[in-house]
């Protein structure tokens, strides 16, 4: 039974995998307008547009571009940034310090209000008792867990850094640029 559930697991992996490389795949290709010609600017000379477009393998046809973008998605050659022409593996893995840091610190500082919090409200609502904080509780948490990231990001820095500055908008200059992306990572968290 368990050697069953854990290969159903891993075919259903796989094909969630497979069916998100072809929806981001196609989500490039169904965007408006020429990412190539976003890239060099309305001004860049019509052959070197065709000379880069032809570069990064969009010359060619749909189908082989996929196999190319999925057997590079599976061998870890993520392809050449169109606007900076770094290898996309190499960005990738300069920033994953800094996101990984950034995700470390949310989910502890979820962990350490969520907890709490929710051994608050499951006592307080025992066995029936106090249906308002219930419905309040979970009303709360289901609003924070509904708005997006960059949502409260976003309103983060506008009061407590450009209103009111009490902490820098960006940057990486000590402890206190942390303070806003960590809560606003926190709070969309679920409890």
């Amino acid at each position: 039974m368990t050697r069953r559930l854990g290969v159903r697991r891993l075919v259903r992996f796989a094909v969630s995998l497979g069916v998100l490389m072809v929806v981001s795949f196609a989500m490039i290709h169904l965007i408006p307008g020429d990412p190539v010609r976003a890239a060099l600017g309305p001004a860049a000379p019509l052959e070197l547009v065709e000379a880069r477009r032809a570069a990064l393998g969009l010359d060619r046809p749909l189908p082989e571009q996929l196999l190319t973008y999925v057997t590079g998605v599976v061998t870890g050659d993520f392809g050449t940034s169109f606007l900076t022409g770094e290898p996309v593996g190499e960005v990738i893995a300069s920033r994953l310090p800094n996101t990984l840091s950034l995700a470390l610190l949310a989910t502890a500082v979820a962990l350490l209000i969520a907890v709490p919090l929710g051994m608050w409200a499951a006592v307080r609502t025992e066995n029936g008792r106090n249906r308002g904080t219930e419905l309040g509780f979970s009303a709360t948490t289901g609003t924070a867990v509904a708005v997006p990231e960059f949502l409260y990001a976003i309103a983060l820095v506008t009061v407590f850094a450009i209103a009111l500055g009490w902490f820098p908008p960006a940057g990486k200059a000590g402890p206190l640029t942390y303070v806003l992306p960590v809560l606003a990572l926190s709070l969309g968290r679920p409890p």
